[in-house]
């Protein structure tokens, strides 16, 4: 099978300026599916970062020669450098920011020799979760690659107190995985206990509504 290849040392250029001007972020998006094991092609690193900052990463980057843009400044700027591109995100999809907790939890993956300071699993499978849409489908994908490279250390309990808020899709995605996501001995992933409460959540979520516009 051919290897798929990435500008990781562009990439790594990048964060590297980015940690000596001591300026938070966390890498997220296919970059850091990389790093729990799951190579498929990305075109570009995503960052997520604060949007305080986000000014003073494009002026940073642009030291280092990329070239930069201010591409919506609701969520989204640019940087660029040969054939690398970054992605500066400071509102992912499903109103995700980076808080103190995403900062702490961040876990250090070593890729083809480079180190990058990624996500934690469990809220990069609730990104990924949020993330899917027709065009892009490989995000439940790489969600599910999370779980089943992870199995045995992927922390059920924090994934649920975190999943509440989207009890719908994630649970959608959970009953994807409980039909697509078995193992080679035909163990399932998901722990009943977590389906069980999320369906419960909301069902509650469901009798809250009705009574709201009743």
């Amino acid at each position: 099978m051919e290897r798929i290849e990435a500008p990781l040392a562009t990439f790594k250029k990048a964060t590297d300026r980015l940690d000596r001007a001591d300026i938070d972020y966390v890498v997220f998006g296919g970059i850091a599916v990389w790093g729990y094991g799951r190579r498929r092609w990305t075109r570009d690193i995503d960052l997520l970062v604060k949007q305080a900052d986000a000014k003073r990463i494009l002026e940073e980057l642009g030291k280092e020669g990329f070239e930069t843009e201010e591409r919506d400044h609701r969520w989204l700027y640019k940087a660029a450098l040969d054939d690398a591109h970054i992605d500066i995100i400071f509102e992912a999809r499903g109103e995700v920011t980076l808080t103190p907790q995403l900062i702490e939890r961040r876990r250090t993956a070593e890729i083809d020799g480079y180190s990058f300071k990624i996500m934690d699993p469990e809220n990069l499978v609730l990104v990924k979760i949020m993330a899917t849409k027709e065009i892009r489908p490989a995000d439940w994908y790489d969600a599910l690659s999370i779980l089943q490279n992870l199995k045995g250390s992927f922390d059920w309990n924090y994934f649920m107190e975190q999943a509440p808020p989207q009890a719908d899709k994630v649970l959608s995605f959970l009953f994807f995985v409980e039909a697509f996501g078995a193992d080679g001995n035909g163990d399932h992933l998901i722990p009943p206990m977590i389906i069980e409460g999320l369906i419960d959540i909301y069902l509650r979520g469901q009798s809250t509504s009705k009574r709201r516009y009743a």
